[in-house]
């Protein structure tokens, strides 16, 4: 329905999206779908990844969180295989054929644009809020950080790469051996690290 709110097409530059942006892109798209649905139209969260994808162009890159941060040591993750619990957004991005996910088990993004497959090939440190992870890149490249219909609180992870950077006394860094399998099938055991908060401490 071209001319509505539910022309997905028109939503990056409602927002000040352009061509060569770094966006980090999040949603629950629940809302979304029901007024969609009221309204007599149908919403599809590809079209909402197409959208950004296009308008961003062969310099930009959108980044889809696909987190997964609930594994524990020894647990299994496949690149190709293992749904996100970021969402409905984030597993259409999964499969979507224009994004590629990188390796991270613990905080792996989905990623589109010119350069994403490299990106996501590079982009894939140990640690979850290291430098040369997507977040450091979301800084690099000045990215913005887009949410729709999400609270506060599960909008901001980058946060935790600036607790990591400043070095906040209460996170600390917790390693986990996973069963990982990458997107050419290989099969191996990674270390992964995240920055968590030590016990008793909430973020608000």
């Amino acid at each position: 329905m071209s001319g509505t709110p539910f022309d997905l097409n028109t939503w990056p530059a409602r927002f000040g999206i352009k061509e060569g942006d770094t966006v980090q892109l999040m949603a629950d798209v629940t809302r979304m779908a029901w007024n969609a649905r009221r309204s007599g139209s149908r919403f599809d969260a590809n079209e909402l990844l197409n959208a950004f994808a296009d308008a961003i162009g062969d310099d930009g890159l959108v980044l889809v969180p696909t987190f997964n941060f609930d594994l524990r040591d020894g647990d299994v993750f496949d690149v190709k295989r293992t749904r996100s619990i970021s969402g409905a957004l984030a597993n259409a991005a999964i499969t979507n054929q224009r994004f590629v996910r990188n390796s991270h088990a613990l905080h792996s993004f989905a990623v589109a644009g010119g350069n994403a497959p490299e990106f996501a090939r590079t982009h894939d440190a140990p640690g979850s809020f290291d430098t040369d992870s997507p977040f450091g890149a979301l800084k690099q490249r000045k990215g913005v950080l887009l949410a729709f219909d999400l609270p506060l609180n599960d909008a901001l992870t980058f946060a935790h790469f600036v607790e990591q950077a400043v070095g906040v006394p209460y996170r600390e860094h917790i390693a986990f051996n996973i069963h990982h399998s990458d997107t050419n099938g290989r099969v191996c055991e990674r270390r992964f690290t995240a920055f968590v908060k030590k016990f008793g401490h909430v973020n608000d």
